[in-house]
């Protein structure tokens, strides 16, 4: 029996990402199609619809290795990493984890945006009660969050 590689692995994880990418070129090919077959009896100067350009085996492939690059980047990231905990908290306290998850995505959910202070606030509130070790990880990534968004030295 062959062994795993970590060539293997990463094609692994790669095919879901391919996967998307290749439903949404069928997508677009759809779309460009029933656009021209709408546009076809109405052809004025100027008015043609253009025609589609397919991306090809080797486009879709980088494609799909930017997204699966930009989940990895985000997974580590500190919203990441907080809504990571907030899946694993979700079961047993779905009231709390909802406030924070809504905390989060009004005013802390962009890694490359400023975190809202108060929203990080909300969210603190929401967790601090909570007896479970993913609420003390995520409390304390979002301390790490809060000092982010006062200008605070980690």
């Amino acid at each position: 029996m062959p062994r795993l590689t970590l060539t293997d692995v990463s094609e692994i994880c790669l095919q879901p990402f391919l996967q998307r990418e290749h439903a949404v070129e069928a997508a677009r090919i759809a779309a460009a199609e029933a656009e021209a077959a709408r546009s076809r009896g109405v052809s004025w100067s100027g008015f043609a619809v253009e025609p589609h350009r397919r991306r090809d085996a080797e486009a879709i492939g980088r494609d799909a290795r930017v997204a699966r690059d930009q989940t990895r980047a985000f997974a580590v990231s500190p919203q990441g990493r907080f809504l990571a905990c907030l899946d694993e908290l979700e079961i047993g306290w779905p009231k709390e984890t909802a406030a924070a998850r809504a905390a989060c995505a009004r005013g802390f959910s962009d890694p490359a945006g400023q975190p809202c202070a108060a929203e990080i606030g909300c969210a603190l509130s929401a967790l601090a009660r909570l007896d479970a070790p993913a609420a003390r990880t995520a409390c304390l990534v979002l301390a790490g969050l809060l000092g982010a968004a006062l200008g605070v030295a980690a």
